[in-house]
Protein backbone atom coordinates (compact mmCIF):
# COMPACT_ATOMS: atom_id res chain seq x y z
CA UNK A 1 0.00 0.00 0.00
CA UNK A 2 1.77 3.38 -1.09
CA UNK A 3 0.15 6.88 -1.27
CA UNK A 4 -3.57 6.72 -2.17
CA UNK A 5 -3.76 2.45 -3.09
CA UNK A 6 -4.49 -0.73 -1.56
CA UNK A 7 -3.10 -3.68 -3.24
CA UNK A 8 -2.33 -1.56 -6.43
CA UNK A 9 -5.67 -0.25 -7.10
CA UNK A 10 -6.53 3.55 -6.71
CA UNK A 11 -8.43 5.01 -4.18
CA UNK A 12 -11.39 5.45 -7.00
CA UNK A 13 -11.61 1.97 -7.73
CA UNK A 14 -12.34 1.60 -4.06
CA UNK A 15 -15.04 4.16 -4.20
CA UNK A 16 -16.55 2.42 -7.33
CA UNK A 17 -16.83 -0.71 -5.10
CA UNK A 18 -19.30 1.09 -2.73
CA UNK A 19 -21.65 1.38 -5.25
CA UNK A 20 -21.67 -2.18 -6.30
CA UNK A 21 -24.81 -4.68 -6.36
CA UNK A 22 -22.38 -7.12 -4.76
CA UNK A 23 -22.18 -6.99 -0.77
CA UNK A 24 -18.75 -8.67 -0.61
CA UNK A 25 -17.33 -6.56 -2.61
CA UNK A 26 -19.11 -2.87 -0.77
CA UNK A 27 -17.42 -4.34 2.07
CA UNK A 28 -14.05 -4.93 0.61
CA UNK A 29 -14.23 -1.48 -0.67
CA UNK A 30 -14.99 0.07 2.20
CA UNK A 31 -12.38 -2.21 4.14
CA UNK A 32 -9.64 -0.84 1.59
CA UNK A 33 -10.72 2.82 2.03
CA UNK A 34 -10.12 1.95 5.41
CA UNK A 35 -6.55 0.51 4.83
CA UNK A 36 -5.95 3.54 2.69
CA UNK A 37 -6.38 6.24 5.19
CA UNK A 38 -6.36 9.15 4.51
CA UNK A 39 -8.96 9.95 1.54
CA UNK A 40 -10.66 12.91 -0.05
CA UNK A 41 -13.23 14.67 1.40
CA UNK A 42 -15.61 13.02 -1.31
CA UNK A 43 -14.66 9.73 -0.58
CA UNK A 44 -15.48 10.26 3.07
CA UNK A 45 -18.81 11.50 2.21
CA UNK A 46 -19.17 8.09 0.34
CA UNK A 47 -18.29 6.40 3.28
CA UNK A 48 -20.60 8.40 5.28
CA UNK A 49 -23.48 7.65 2.96
CA UNK A 50 -22.71 3.59 2.98
CA UNK A 51 -22.81 3.90 7.08
CA UNK A 52 -26.02 5.48 7.00
CA UNK A 53 -28.00 3.30 4.08
CA UNK A 54 -26.30 0.26 2.83
CA UNK A 55 -28.74 -2.61 2.92
CA UNK A 56 -26.70 -4.53 5.01
CA UNK A 57 -25.29 -4.42 8.96
CA UNK A 58 -21.87 -6.19 7.76
CA UNK A 59 -21.32 -3.14 5.18
CA UNK A 60 -21.89 0.00 7.46
CA UNK A 61 -19.91 -1.46 10.04
CA UNK A 62 -17.03 -1.68 7.72
CA UNK A 63 -17.90 1.52 6.32
CA UNK A 64 -17.83 3.18 10.07
CA UNK A 65 -14.51 2.02 11.08
CA UNK A 66 -13.18 3.12 7.81
CA UNK A 67 -14.75 6.10 8.22
CA UNK A 68 -12.95 6.13 11.44
CA UNK A 69 -9.76 5.54 10.13
CA UNK A 70 -9.81 8.57 7.07
CA UNK A 71 -9.33 11.38 9.22
CA UNK A 72 -12.44 12.68 8.32
CA UNK A 73 -14.52 11.93 11.56
CA UNK A 74 -18.01 12.49 9.95
CA UNK A 75 -20.67 13.15 12.60
CA UNK A 76 -22.08 9.98 13.14
CA UNK A 77 -19.19 7.53 12.67
CA UNK A 78 -18.61 6.36 16.19
CA UNK A 79 -21.95 6.49 16.42
CA UNK A 80 -22.48 3.95 13.40
CA UNK A 81 -20.45 1.77 15.00
CA UNK A 82 -21.98 1.82 18.51
CA UNK A 83 -25.01 1.14 16.89
CA UNK A 84 -23.76 -1.89 15.33
CA UNK A 85 -22.66 -3.41 18.99
CA UNK A 86 -26.71 -3.88 19.43
CA UNK A 87 -27.10 -5.29 16.07
CA UNK A 88 -29.15 -8.74 15.14
CA UNK A 89 -26.12 -10.71 13.90
CA UNK A 90 -23.51 -11.90 16.32
CA UNK A 91 -20.78 -11.33 13.92
CA UNK A 92 -21.65 -7.38 13.25
CA UNK A 93 -21.78 -7.12 17.08
CA UNK A 94 -18.38 -8.44 16.97
CA UNK A 95 -16.68 -6.44 14.69
CA UNK A 96 -18.16 -3.18 16.09
CA UNK A 97 -16.46 -4.04 19.94
CA UNK A 98 -13.62 -5.07 17.73
CA UNK A 99 -13.18 -2.13 15.78
CA UNK A 100 -13.88 0.16 18.85
CA UNK A 101 -10.86 -1.68 20.34
CA UNK A 102 -8.25 -0.82 17.98
CA UNK A 103 -9.35 2.64 16.88
CA UNK A 104 -7.12 5.49 18.59
CA UNK A 105 -10.08 7.72 20.40
CA UNK A 106 -9.96 10.69 22.02
CA UNK A 107 -10.42 10.55 25.73
CA UNK A 108 -14.61 11.68 25.81
CA UNK A 109 -14.95 8.93 22.79
CA UNK A 110 -12.97 5.82 24.28
CA UNK A 111 -14.81 6.35 27.35
CA UNK A 112 -18.64 6.27 25.82
CA UNK A 113 -17.66 3.39 23.81
CA UNK A 114 -16.15 1.67 26.49
CA UNK A 115 -19.74 1.83 28.15
CA UNK A 116 -20.86 0.15 24.61
CA UNK A 117 -18.17 -2.48 24.83
CA UNK A 118 -18.84 -3.55 28.28
CA UNK A 119 -22.35 -4.03 27.82
CA UNK A 120 -21.29 -6.53 25.21
CA UNK A 121 -19.72 -8.77 27.81
CA UNK A 122 -22.73 -10.29 28.71
CA UNK A 123 -23.87 -11.14 25.26
CA UNK A 124 -25.32 -14.19 24.02
CA UNK A 125 -22.62 -14.98 21.38
CA UNK A 126 -19.36 -16.02 22.60
CA UNK A 127 -16.99 -14.53 19.90
CA UNK A 128 -18.69 -11.36 20.28
CA UNK A 129 -18.31 -11.72 24.71
CA UNK A 130 -14.42 -12.58 23.98
CA UNK A 131 -13.82 -9.43 21.18
CA UNK A 132 -15.87 -7.52 24.18
CA UNK A 133 -13.23 -8.13 26.43
CA UNK A 134 -9.64 -8.15 24.54
CA UNK A 135 -12.08 -4.67 23.29
CA UNK A 136 -12.35 -3.76 27.07
CA UNK A 137 -8.44 -4.60 28.57
CA UNK A 138 -7.31 -2.39 25.39
CA UNK A 139 -9.64 0.71 26.20
CA UNK A 140 -8.96 0.92 29.88
CA UNK A 141 -5.55 0.64 29.10
CA UNK A 142 -5.38 3.70 26.82
CA UNK A 143 -7.68 5.71 29.49
CA UNK A 144 -5.13 5.06 31.71
CA UNK A 145 -2.06 5.82 29.98
CA UNK A 146 -3.67 9.12 29.50
CA UNK A 147 -4.23 9.68 32.99
CA UNK A 148 -1.06 8.88 33.94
Amino acid sequence: MTGSTYLGRPETYWVELLSSPDLLERRLGAYALGEIGSCTEGTAAQLHAVMRSDPSSFVRVWAAGSLMKTGHHHVGALQGLLAACGDDLAFVRSLAVWMLGRLELGDADTASALIAVQDRLEDDDRSVREEAGIAERRMERSLQVVDH
